[in-house]
């Protein structure tokens, strides 16, 4: 590889990245619908906190952030579920 280039992810890197991806979906799939509203909003389409407020419904910007925190948590625990059983 020459010097200074890139030469991209290896296979590992992208197994690791499959499967972290696998989990987050699955994990994703466990949680109630207003949570993977508000994360697949916010982490997969990029919105902003208004946008996420006016899409679910929330009365303000904050309560759209202080809601996808929380289901950020949630997504974290059900992440760790999803991932124990692989573990055994």
């Amino acid at each position: 590889v020459a010097s200074g280039a890139d030469p991209g992810p290896s296979p590992l890197d992208d197994t690791i990245e499959s499967e972290e991806r696998r989990q987050y979906r699955a994990a994703l799939l466990i949680l109630p619908e207003a949570d993977r509203d508000l994360l697949t909003g916010r982490i997969e389409l990029g919105l902003r906190y208004e946008e996420l407020a006016l899409a679910t419904c929330l009365p303000t910007a904050a309560a759209a952030r202080m809601a996808t925190k929380r289901a950020s948590l949630r997504l974290a625990r059900a992440m760790a579920q999803v991932q124990a059983p692989a573990k055994r």
